[in-house]
Parts: C-alpha cells; structure tokens; sequence
C-alpha cells in the first residue's frame, strides 16, 4: 500500500525559490539542481538534503503536485506505507527553511483517509 501524502507550509521567505523547489520536484530532479535551490535557505538545510538523499530513494522525492498561493505552499508526494521515518526527515529539513504552520496530510491510494 502507498499513500497520498499532502504537505501544506506558510514559506516566511523565498517565495520563488519555492517555485524553482516546486517545479523540480515535479520533474523529478533530485540532484545538483535541487541541492543548489536548496541553498539559499543556508548549509544546515543542505546538510538535511543530503542526509534525505543518503537515507531514502530519491524517487520519493519526487511530487505529484505544487501549488503556491502568496506564502501558503502545498507539495503532494506518493510515499510507501511503512516509512514511519519519512515524514520525520521531511519535517528536519523543511523546518531549517524557515517554513510555519507544517502539516502532513495523508490518505491511502485506495480513498480511506
């Protein structure tokens, strides 16, 4: 089983680097590009990158959706059930980017919540 998994922030800052992010991890591109975006939120949140991308397949990095209204961003990523660890690395990483009001969402593939 796989789930749906939403990630909903308010972006205090860098608002089209969000977009760059966005767009990237639509396309998939979790390498040099991604790391680079990652930088202007400074080296503690390219060190959590990188710790992500030694720790889990790269694929799961890769969002089904972005959407960004004013500071209010919303990714949407497909995540294996049973990677309790997964949402926790996530959080690291977005909370050394500055980001406020975190929160997962998720639901299973087949429409229970």
């Amino acid at each position: 089983m796989s789930l749906e998994v939403q990630v909903t922030f308010k972006a205090s800052d860098h608002h089209e680097s969000w977009d760059v992010i966005g767009e990237l991890l639509q396309q998939g591109s979790v390498g040099a590009k991604l790391q680079d975006a990652f930088d202007v939120f400074g080296p503690e949140a390219a060190d959590h990158l990188e710790q992500f991308l030694e720790e889990f397949p790269a694929m799961l990095l890769q969002a089904s959706f972005y959407e960004r209204s004013g500071d209010q961003v919303n990714l949407g990523f497909e995540w294996p059930a049973g990677e309790l660890e997964l949402p926790k690395v996530v959080e690291e990483l977005l909370r050394c980017c500055a980001v406020e009001s975190l929160r997962f969402s998720s639901w299973d593939l087949s429409g229970d919540r």
